[in-house]
């Protein structure tokens, strides 16, 4: 068996596990965030992500209503809504491809 690289399996040889595929995902995002070594951000990189927290911070995070307060839906809501007029229902032709495929394009 030859050598594996950055933990997953090679060509040939036994399938990676979901684990090894995960440890080599998780490394490579890291890599990623840390992005190149030994290099100093831009004036603009800095800029950049200055307005990116800047917007992250002033926006509130949105949260879904506990159910406590939400608006409860009974029969009795329901029987004093008045139904309005139906819409019209227009059906669809169908689809024949070889029929399509007749016609001049």
């Amino acid at each position: 068996m030859g050598p594996r690289t950055a933990g997953t399996g090679r060509r040939g040889d036994d399938p990676a596990t979901e684990t090894e595929i995960a440890q080599a995902v998780e490394a490579l995002l890291d890599k990623a965030e840390r992005g190149p070594a030994g290099a100093k951000p831009s004036k603009q990189d800095k800029r950049l992500a200055g307005r990116t927290r800047a917007v992250a911070e002033g926006t509130p995070a949105m949260t879904a209503s506990p159910p406590d307060e939400a608006p409860e839906l009974t029969e009795e809501a329901d029987a004093e809504q008045e139904p309005g007029p139906m819409a019209k229902v227009i059906p669809l032709g169908f689809f024949d491809p070889f029929e399509e495929a007749k016609k001049r394009w």
